[in-house]
Formats: C-alpha cells, sequence, structure tokens
C-alpha cells in the first residue's frame, strides 16, 4: 500500500448510495477504482479484507483504501460501522486506543493487536463492513476528487479517474502535496491559450487550454510532486519516488487515445505490462459456466485428462496443473499441502495420464487453497498468463490486431485449444485461416491486416477464423481431442463471439453484451462478476449450466438508480431492506423482504396455493426472516433473482417489446408499475396498462 499525507478527519455522515456529482458513473467509474486497486494492491480486486503494518509511520493500513490507523480515515470506516451495528462489534473494545491514535496521528500499534485480525475477518464475512468501506472511500477520497473535476469541467474519464487516483495517494485536502495543490500548480503553468485536438476546451485562468494539454501538464507537475514531495512526512526513501508506475499508466491510456472508459481500456501494471480483463472473463463464462475467476474450483470430468481445476480447467494429465503447483512451491518454499503429492503429480504430468489414484485429497486441498491462499491465487494467474494469455497475445501481435474480440477470440481459442504446435492448437488455426486469402478482401471495420501479402480487413478475418474454429471443434485433427462430443458442443463460445460481432462490438468497455452456454444473453460488465451464477451444495460452480435470459438495458448506475428509486416507494428510503418483515394488513400475509424456514414449508405452501392473508402457524417467520436477511448472502442472493425473475425481467422485456430506450420509461415507468401492479396480464398489470396506453 502507498504512502498519502496525514490529516484529521471530521465525523462524516455515512450515505448508502454513493455520493452523486460525478460525471464517471457505472462502468467508468468502476474501471476509475479498479485501475487505482492495481496501483494500490497489484490487481483489480477490492481486498475489504487487507490489513497489515507496512512500516510507513502511519500504524495499521487496511481495507480498499489503504485507510490507516495514524491519520484517522480507517477510525471514520470503524465509526461508521459501529453506526451500523448500534455500537456493538468486534471493533468496540478498540475504539478509545483507536480514536487516541487517530486524533494524535500517532503510528503506534500497542493495544491493537487483534485489529488485523477483526478487520480481515469482518472484511471477508461482513456486507455491513465493505459497505462503510465504500461510503468512507467515496466520502473522503473519490467524491471531493470529483467535485475538484467538476470545477475544472473535466469531461474526460481518463481526466477524472487521474483525479481519483492522485486523490487517494496524495490526500484531497490542501497541504501542499495534496490534490488541490497539484491542481493549482498545474493551473499556474499556464499562462496563454494552449490548442489541442481532443475536442474539450477548459477555461484556466481566463485561457482556453485543451484538457488532454492540460492533463499531460497535470502529470507533469504529479511526477514531480511524488520525486520530490513538500511535505516531510511524504520525504525520506523511495516509497513516492518509486510510485510513477502509476502515472505511466495513465499516460499510456492518453497515447492510446483512450480518452472514455466506454472504450477499450487497456492499462499498465506496476510492472509496465499491459492488462486487460473482460477478454478474461468471457472466456470464464465457457469454463465456469459465469464471469468469476473459480481458483477452488476442481473436479473430474471424465476427459481423460485427470482432475480439471483452477481459473483456466488446469489437467493432472496435461501438466499444466503440476506446473501451477511448482509455481507455487516456489513462492511456500516447496513445503506445503500439494508436497505429498508431488511423485505422483510429476509423473502423471510426464506420462499424460488419466488418473486420479494417489490424488485422493487433491480436489481438497486445491478449494481449500484456491479459496483463501493468495499465493496459491497467483501461481494461477501467472501459468495462465504464460500457457495461454500471453501466448495468444502475442500472436496477436504478428497478425496487428487491433480489436479487443478479435484479440479475446485468440485468448479463447488459445485456452480452449491450447497455444502449441499440434494440429488443433491456436498457431495451426491461424496458418489455417491465412491460407483461406488469396486475394485482398475488403470490410468495413476500419482495421486492416497484412495476410500473405493482401489486404484483409480485421472482422473479415475473424469471422473466417471462427468457421475455421467450428471445423476443428466438430472434426479435431489430433487423437486425443477426439471421441465423443466434448469439443463438438462447445461451439456456443464461437457463437457468442459471432453474437458480438453481429452486434458491432469490437471494442470492450462498457457492459458487454454476449451469450452463455445456451445461447442466453449474459452481461460481462467491465470487471465485475456476473450477477448470473449458479453453485452446487458445495458452493462449487456448476459447469454448462442454463441460465434464464437477462434483459439488462438497465445496467450500472441506471439499474441502481431504477431498483432504489422503487425501494423509496415501497419501503421509505433508497436501501435494500432484505430483512423487513411484517403484516401489514393488505390480506396478503406477511410482506417480506425478498435452513431456518423448513418447518414452515407446508404452511407456506399452502397459503400460497391459496392465497391465503392468514399467518397462522407462521409465528417465527418475520425473526427468521429478519435474521438471514441481515446476515446469509445466499438468501439476499435469492431474494435479488425472484425478484428480477418476477419483476425486473419481464418489466424490461415489455420495454424492449414497445422500445423504450430512456432510463426514466424503462425503470421509473415500467419497472416500478411492474413491482407495484404486478408483471403479468391481469387486467391492472403492466401487460394491460400498456395495451390501454397504447
Amino acid at each position: 500500500m502507498l504512502q498519502r499525507s496525514i490529516f484529521l478527519l471530521a465525523i462524516v455522515t455515512v450515505s448508502i448510495v454513493a455520493s452523486t456529482g460525478a460525471t464517471l458513473c457505472g462502468c467508468s467509474k468502476d474501471i476509475a477504482l479498479r485501475l487505482t486497486n492495481i496501483y494500490e494492491n497489484g490487481n483489480t480486486d477490492f481486498h475489504y479484507d487487507y490489513c497489515e503494518n507496512i512500516g510507513d509511520g502511519r500504524g495499521y493500513t487496511a481495507g480498499i483504501a489503504g485507510f490507516c490507523t495514524g491519520t484517522g480515515d480507517a477510525w471514520e470506516v470503524i465509526q461508521a460501522y459501529h453506526k451500523l451495528t448500534g455500537g456493538k462489534d468486534d471493533f468496540s473494545s478498540m475504539d478509545s486506543v483507536l480514536k487516541k491514535d487517530a486524533d494524535n496521528s500517532d503510528s503506534s500499534t500497542s493495544g491493537l493487536e487483534s485489529y488485523c485480525k477483526v478487520w480481515a475477518n469482518l472484511g471477508k464475512t461482513s456486507k455491513q463492513f465493505q459497505q462503510v468501506q465504500d461510503t468512507i472511500r467515496d466520502n473522503l477520497y473519490y467524491s471531493p476528487s470529483q467535485k475538484l473535476a467538476d470545477q475544472l469541467e473535466l469531461k474526460f474519464d481518463v481526466s477524472r479517474g487521474e483525479m481519483y487516483d492522485t486523490g487517494l495517494q496524495h490526500g484531497t485536502d490542501t497541504d501542499p502535496d495534496g490534490l488541490p495543490s497539484l491542481i493549482n500548480d498545474t493551473n499556474a503553468k499556464f499562462t496563454s491559450d494552449q490548442t489541442g485536438s481532443s475536442g474539450s476546451t477548459l477555461t484556466i485562468n481566463g485561457h482556453k487550454v485543451d484538457e488532454i494539454v492540460w492533463l499531460k501538464k497535470f502529470i507533469e507537475v504529479r511526477v514531480d510532486d511524488l520525486k520530490h514531495p513538500k511535505e516531510k512526512d511524504n520525504q525520506g526513501g523511495n516509497t513516492w519516488a518509486g510510485d510513477t508506475y502509476r502515472t505511466d499508466s495513465y499516460m499510456y491510456m492518453i497515447d492510446a487515445g483512450t480518452y472514455m472508459f466506454g472504450k477499450s481500456v487497456k492499462a499498465l501494471d506496476n510492472d509496465g505490462k499491459p492488462i486487460i480483463d473482460i477478454a478474461l472473463r468471457l472466456t470464464n463464462i465457457y469454463e465456469n459456466g459465469d464471469t468469476d475467476f473459480h481458483y477452488d474450483y476442481c473436479e473430474d470430468i471424465k476427459d481423460g485428462r485427470g482432475f480439471t481445476a483452477g481459473i483456466a480447467g488446469f489437467c493432472t494429465g496435461t501438466g499444466d496443473a503440476w506446473e501451477v503447483i511448482q509455481a507455487y512451491h516456489k513462492l511456500t518454499g516447496g513445503e506445503d499441502d500439494f508436497s505429498p503429492m508431488d511423485n505422483v503429480l510429476k509423473k502423471y504430468a510426464e506420462e499424460e495420464s488419466e488418473s486420479t489414484s494417489g490424488l485422493e485429497d487433491y480436489c481438497k486441498v486445491w478449494e481449500k487453497l484456491g479459496k483463501s491462499d493468495k499465493k496459491f491465487q497467483q501461481a494461477q494467474e501467472s501459468i495462465r498468463d504464460k500457457f495461454y494469455y500471453t501466448p495468444s497475445q502475442e500472436e496477436a501481435d504478428k497478425l496487428g490486431l487491433k480489436f479487443d474480440i478479435t484479440r479475446g477470440e485468440m485468448y479463447d481459442t488459445g485456452i480452449q485449444h491450447g497455444t502449441s504446435s499440434d494440429a488443433d492448437g491456436l498457431p495451426a488455426l491461424i496458418k489455417y485461416t491465412n491460407e483461406k486469402f488469396t486475394s485482398d478482401t475488403t470490410g468495413d471495420s476500419g482495421s486492416t491486416l497484412n495476410i500473405n501479402g493482401k489486404k484483409v480487413d480485421e472482422i473479415e478475418w475473424l469471422k473466417k477464423f471462427i468457421e475455421v474454429r467450428d471445423d476443428d471443434l466438430k472434426n479435431p485433427k489430433e487423437s486425443y481431442n477426439q471421441g465423443g462430443d466434448a469439443w463438438a458442443d462447445d461451439t456456443y463460445r464461437t457463437i457468442s463471439y459471432t453474437h458480438m460481432i453481429d452486434a458491432g462490438t469490437y471494442m470492450f468497455g462498457k457492459s458487454v453484451q454476449a451469450l452463455d452456454n445456451d445461447g442466453n444473453s449474459i452481461t460481462v460488465k467491465c470487471g465485475k462478476e456476473s450477477s448470473l451464477r449458479r453453485r452446487d451444495a458445495n458452493g462449487r460452480p456448476i459447469r454448462r449450466y442454463r441460465i434464464s435470459s437477462a434483459y439488462d438495458t438497465l445496467c450500472g448506475c441506471s439499474k441502481d438508480i431504477a431498483l432504489r428509486l422503487t425501494n423509496i416507494y415501497e419501503n421509505g428510503d433508497t436501501d435494500f431492506h432484505y430483512d423487513y418483515c411484517e403484516d401489514i394488513k393488505d390480506g396478503r400475509g406477511f410482506t417480506a423482504g425478498e435452513d431456518d424456514f423448513s418447518p414452515m414449508d407446508s404452511v407456506l405452501k399452502k397459503y400460497a396455493e391459496d392465497g391465503s392473508d392468514s399467518t397462522t402457524g407462521l409465528e417465527d417467520y418475520c425473526s427468521v426472516w429478519e435474521k438471514l436477511g441481515k446476515n446469509d448472502v445466499k438468501f439476499q442472493q435469492a431474494q435479488d433473482t425472484i425478484r428480477d425473475e418476477n419483476n425486473l425481467n419481464p418489466s424490461q422485456k415489455l420495454a424492449d417489446e414497445v422500445g423504450l430506450k430512456f432510463d426514466v420509461s424503462r425503470g421509473g415507468g415500467m419497472y416500478d408499475t411492474g413491482i407495484q401492479m404486478g408483471a403479468d396480464d391481469n387486467a391492472d398489470g403492466l401487460s394491460s396498462l400498456i395495451k390501454y396506453t397504447n
């Protein structure tokens, strides 16, 4: 985690809805936050459970924004959490020490011996604790940075994202290294009009200044401040001076013309390497049935490759699982839970054996480490990149591919077919495709490849590649890929890419509408996990499952706002009251927010079938609902699912049929009416009201 200016904080009011006034919304905000996560934590995840003393003179550093016990922002998080818990929680016993450290800017951790243990536990398990971290991050860093962006009238996501990243690292107060001071220092550099080609013009000291010209100058000023901080607390060592990789990444996006995050967002990681996320998540759909990274997945799928496991289906019988485990051994020093199985794993990898004999504990160990061990997750990512992602992108570079959809198809093919030189591998399929082009082939994508000396439109090349891949799936050349329908049944992944081609989705950015394994619509959102996912009784992903179509035109901020507006009308505020339950005497029995229910099943089933308003026999119903609604994520997920299936999706399907485009029509009109009147075709239902309106 990185340093920023020490400051004392006033009490802030926790709001359930993130602060407004920010042009960065939905995917754009998510990308900006996740970009900064890379520079703070090394990846795009939100590390609510992170906690350690990094020895920077600020006490413990923890959570999604590096909240510190010695600067006051950690104390703000904990006070906000106390408000949600009534002041009785695992942090309460440390309050006097935390307040003292915050008031005195004290780096001491004395008296806080259990602090990181409590933070890590709540960060993993408590939605309320995660919620307050989001809120305090927004109140202290995100919203102030966007308010300053508003004052400058910044229009581009890349500019506003840079404001947030600077605010989180340098602070948003008025000290000489803070974001406001850096903006003032930048503005002072402009003493005349400065033109540019971005199309956005700012007014700086009465002069017209191109926004991207201003942003480049701001980054210069920030880099100079990182190398020569003015505040004594930020001087000494190389902590700030070594942090210019984050400004390098923003310059990389500027140079690529990525001014808006709705376009392809390729940034640099902390080692200066390009990163991409959506292509990986698309392939997760076809491998595991959803967009999540299933580090803990493990089973024998009876495909002749032994156990299949992890984020890329690493197999004991092909050697890549053994590569992962060897990489993990390097990180652990060689003594870990896999060590007793090394001889067997090495033997099966060398012999390409499908046997699982001697590996009885393999999946148990893989699942445990996949869930909780960051080193094991890191090992999986490194081998996935080494064997599949990096080789696939090297092939894409050789071809000169420019579109995300084409490069994503290369990665997906590499994962399934392999990136080696066998007859079914990615290089061979590229070769077969190139041989199809014996003359120039035009198209309207705007990107032209040089294939065998011929000019070939990139999307036309991609369509031909998918044809070649489809044929190979149905008629694989290598004997070990033949037999059964495992490959022949996998054309859903090429169908999905063709679907995106037909929709003109050449670049990944805003929500990408793809198809799932059964050809139903699924939305892949800028680095977010899909809400369309299913697990078995043990919490493992169910592969190749069927899910209902998602009508998700209302997405990101738009969907969230529509849902929260209706919450106001239903519950009196914008919160999602999963734990709400009472008999409101409307003839419908208990009304509740959306295992301990089992003893009531027969009564509930009877009342549902009879349309009864009785609550007899349900004396414990509300106490059970409220308890589960407060703390059971699966119960909350069930409410979300039924709400969407019964109300949101039908209302949005009707909105699609009418051809509605505006959020206010799809949200306040269709969804809210469906919630209140019902989305079915009874005389008072949404369908009937649309008919009467028409």
